[in-house]
């Protein structure tokens, strides 16, 4: 009985895959690290908050509220009931997510469109404004905000 137990107690134990150090230390989005050197970028810094911001994603678009407003004041069955909706303040795109309202005109300044387009889910713009953002203010803009 106790050898019974004891196996079934082996068979409850979840495997965990063992993982080497260069695994563990290895950046995320190694697809984007070259463009992100041509810009200028930290590579090491900047790899882990695309990772975050986007998962590596350059179609990622994330919306921004107005104060008490979210996805349910948005009519649903439009195409994109977010991108014309009252509810919406703002929207954040691509591998670094950039805020619509906060960098639209440096956005049409490096890549020549404005941020209601889809020019920053093309990851040369997406990381150049990035760039550009790094140079000017560091890390400062992806350190989040207080709403979580």
């Amino acid at each position: 009985m106790k050898r019974l137990l004891v196996a079934l107690c082996a068979l409850t134990i979840p495997v965990i895959p063992s993982v080497s150090h260069a695994q563990a230390t290895e950046l995320p989005c190694p697809k984007y690290h070259a463009l992100m050197r041509e810009h200028g970028l930290p590579v090491r810094q900047m790899a882990w908050i695309m990772a975050r911001e986007s998962a590596c994603e350059p179609r990622a678009v994330g919306w921004n509220y107005y104060a008490g407003k979210g996805p349910q004041d948005c009519p649903s069955g439009a195409y994109h009931p977010h991108r014309n909706c009252a509810a919406v303040k703002s929207h954040d795109v691509g591998l670094f997510q950039i805020n619509s309202r906060a960098w639209d005109i440096l956005v049409v300044q490096l890549c020549g469109h404005n941020t209601k387009s889809r020019i920053l889910m093309k990851p040369s713009c997406n990381v150049k404004v990035a760039a550009a953002i790094y140079k000017r203010y560091g890390l400062e803009p992806w350190k989040g905000n207080s709403n979580g």
